[in-house]
Order: structure tokens, then sequence, then C-alpha cells
């Protein structure tokens, strides 16, 4: 039986007359419940901003255009409203941290160290040519030696800041594990990293005088 006839043939409504309920309301009541039980959100249908919220009966209330009808539960509606500003949000921090790491991983490399070694390789590459024509050998061979060199440069200059961080905090303290721009997990992680590619990519070359001069400086430091 509904609410109403339930009002209606209650023997105490009978007896106390004054305190009987309008059928009107017993219905809108009625109806209020039923539409609480199917949905939290509403939809605002008066005059209003894009993605605008307003507070409603049962719950947020949204502007027209969303796409969220009576029918849907309060979690979709909060989607349609705002779940593209989180996902933005995440996006932006995400490139962020990336941008951050890769400033720092630029620091931690000196790169003003590694101008000596290019030019080192470089001149020597020309001795050996005895000529300025870099035919595409030319510029094999020179790549096969510049770029292991570059990388056993990185690990060697990440050698002396992870032993140094202590006094770097003091002298040097904008270098990214003195400033904690890097953690010493991961200035290890690249002093591996950098020395163990420059030694494979050594090997792979087949210069025993290369593999010799990159076991050599990653020895002495």
């Amino acid at each position: 039986m509904s609410a109403a006839g339930c009002l209606q043939h209650n023997p105490f409504r009978a007896q106390h007359p004054q305190l009987q309920i309008p059928r009107q309301r017993i219905a809108v009541s009625a109806r209020r419940h039923t539409a609480a039980q199917h949905s939290n959100c509403n939809v605002y249908s008066g005059p209003g901003s894009h993605n605008e919220r307003r507070p409603g009966m049962f719950g947020s209330v949204l502007t027209p255009g969303q796409g969220c009808s009576s029918n849907k539960s309060s979690l979709a509606c909060d989607a349609a409203a705002g779940g593209s500003q989180p996902v933005a949000q995440t996006i932006a921090a995400n490139l962020e941290q990336v941008t951050a790491f890769l400033d720092a991983f630029y620091r931690f490399t000196r790169p003003h160290t590694m101008l000596g070694t290019f030019v080192s390789i470089v001149s020597v590459s020309i001795m050996a040519m005895q000529t300025f024509a870099w035919t595409p050998p030319a510029v094999t061979g020179l790549l096969q030696a510049l770029v292991p060199a570059l990388l056993m440069n990185v690990s060697i200059v990440g050698i002396n800041q992870i032993y140094d961080v202590e006094i770097d905090k003091v002298n040097k303290p904008y270098l990214p594990l003195a400033s904690g721009d890097l953690t010493m997990q991961q200035g290890v992680g690249i002093v591996v990293g950098t020395a163990a590619l420059s030694l494979l990519l050594g090997f792979l070359s087949g210069s025993v005088p290369l593999m010799l001069t990159l076991v050599l400086s990653l020895t002495l430091g």
C-alpha cells in the first residue's frame, strides 16, 4: 500500500482530524522520496555559465550542457562538472616533475667539463685522419670514441659529487645532490648507468686503446 493509502485508512487519522495531512502534500513528499532514491544530482535549468555548480535539493546542481540527467549518480555528475580538472592538474604536475629532473640531470653532468673531452677526442681524430674530410666512415669512427668518452665524463663528475656532497653543501650548494634536487640513489644510478653504457659502447667498437682509456679514466676518476 502507498504512503497516501496507508494514511487514509489509519484509524488514528479518523480520530484526530486536526492532524490530517493534505493529499497534495503527501503526493509531493512521495514523489520527492522516489526522486531522491534514483538520483543525487539535479540539473539546473535557469541562467548560468557553463560548468557552473549550484546547490540543489538533493545534491550538486549543474548547468545545462553537462549531459547529467536525473538517473545518473552524483559521481557521474561530479565527473562531468570537474573531472577534467584533476586530469589536467596531474598532467601539469608530471610535466613539472620531468622538467625539474632534466634540469637537475643537466647540472649533475657539469656540461662545461665535457668541453675538454669533446675537443680532445675531435683533435685526436683529426690528427689520425690527417684531413678535415668528414666522410661517413670518419664520422662513424669519431662517434664511436666521442659518445663513450662523454658518458664516462658524466660518470666521473658524478662520482666526485657523490663523495664530496657534504663539502658541496657549503661550497657549491647549487649542485643537484647538495641542494637535494637529486637523491643520492638517483645520483648513484646515473653514475652506474653512464659508466656501464660507456664501457659497453667501447667494447662494441672493438678498439682496445679506447677500452683502456675508458677503464683508466673510470679508475683514476
